[in-house]
């Protein structure tokens, strides 16, 4: 996407939702490869989202990898 900020005001014109061009900015970063790959390395340890579900009484969910059940 070469101006990602310019689509995420088209993207909110289209679906009625205002949005400042210094808000679609944040979203443009926050959105970024980079900042999502640190993100995704932040939390590759799903324990702690296995921990919560088990005590809120549910099953966690199964993750996939390289098309394997992990």
């Amino acid at each position: 996407m070469q101006d990602p900020v310019s689509e995420i005001l088209t993207l909110a014109s289209y679906l009625g939702v205002t949005c400042t061009p210094e808000l679609a900015t944040a979203v443009a970063e926050k959105c970024s490869f980079q900042n999502l790959k640190q993100a995704s390395d932040a939390v590759k340890d799903h324990g702690h989202i296995a921990k919560a579900m088990k005590e809120m009484g549910k099953k966690p969910p199964k993750f996939y990898r390289k098309g394997k059940i992990i």
